[in-house]
C-alpha cells in the first residue's frame, strides 16, 4: 500500500514522463493492493477491459496485452476521444526469457528533433499537426465502432499515435504515418526500462509513448491500470 506522503511523492515524479517503484504486494499478485495504489494515485478507468486489465499472452494475433509479440510505441486508448492522461503497470511475473521490456519514448524528444529526422518532411510535420487521424478500437474491446479524427501531434508535448489499428486517410497519410513509425523506432531518445516482480511503471499517457519487447515466456504477467 501507499501511505500519502509516498503516493504525493510518485505524482510528483511522474511529471518528468514516468516513475518505477516497488511494492512486495504486487509482488505476491495482491490485486486489492494493486486496487488501492491505483485510487492513491487518481481515480480508476473501467473502460477497455475494466480496472485491472491482465497483460498476458493468451492468443497469437490481437492487440498488444494479449499476445507475446513485440509492440510499438503508442499511446494507450488514442481511439477515444479522451484518452486516460495515466497509467499503471504492475509487475507480478517478469518474463524469465530476458524480454518484454518496457520501451519508452517522451513526446517532448519526440518534437525536439522533428526538424532533424531525415526520414521526415515539413509536409508530415504539419500533417501530423492536423486533426485527420482516427484509429480503430481493438476488437477485444469493440463496443461500437470510433472513428473520431484527432491530430498526433498535440500541443504542449503531447501525442497521440498507433501503428497498426490506424484507420486509413489517404495514401499521403499512409506514408507519413510509415515515416513517423519509423522515426519514432529508431529514436536514440528511446529507454528500456525491465520490470521485475512487484515493480509498478506509473506513466502519463499524453506525454510518453510506450511500448514492448517481445518474449517467449508464457507466464509473464502484468495488470495495467488507466487512471484519470
Amino acid at each position: 500500500m501507499l501511505g500519502a506522503e509516498d503516493a504525493a511523492v510518485i505524482r510528483e515524479a511522474v511529471d518528468t514522463g514516468w516513475v518505477v517503484f516497488h511494492s512486495d504486494e504486487v509482488a505476491a499478485g495482491d490485486k486489492r493492493a494493486m486496487a488501492a495504489i491505483a485510487r492513491s494515485l487518481g481515480k480508476e478507468s473501467d473502460r477497455d477491459g475494466g480496472a485491472l486489465w491482465p497483460i498476458t499472452p493468451r492468443a497469437r494475433t490481437g492487440t498488444f496485452s494479449i499476445t507475446a509479440q513485440e509492440t510499438g510505441l503508442h499511446t494507450d486508448a488514442q481511439y477515444h476521444d479522451q484518452p486516460e492522461p495515466r497509467f499503471l503497470l504492475f509487475c507480478v511475473v517478469p518474463a524469465a526469457c530476458g524480454g518484454g521490456a518496457n520501451r519508452l519514448l517522451r513526446a517532448s524528444d519526440v518534437i525536439r528533433r522533428l526538424n532533424d529526422a531525415a526520414t521526415l518532411a515539413e509536409a508530415d510535420t504539419e500533417r501530423l499537426r492536423t486533426e485527420a487521424w482516427s484509429w480503430e478500437v481493438p476488437e477485444i474491446f469493440q463496443t461500437a465502432p470510433m472513428h473520431n479524427s484527432h491530430a498526433v501531434l498535440g500541443g504542449g508535448d503531447t501525442v497521440r499515435w498507433r501503428h497498426d489499428n490506424l484507420r486509413p486517410g489517404g495514401p499521403e497519410q499512409a506514408r507519413t504515418a510509415q515515416r513517423f513509425r519509423d522515426y519514432v523506432e529508431t529514436h536514440p531518445a528511446v529507454v528500456d526500462v525491465r520490470l521485475d516482480s512487484g515493480d509498478v511503471l506509473y506513466c502519463d499517457n499524453k506525454r510518453v509513448l510506450h511500448g514492448r519487447t517481445a518474449f517467449q515466456d508464457p507466464r509473464r504477467l502484468l495488470y495495467r491500470t488507466r487512471l484519470w
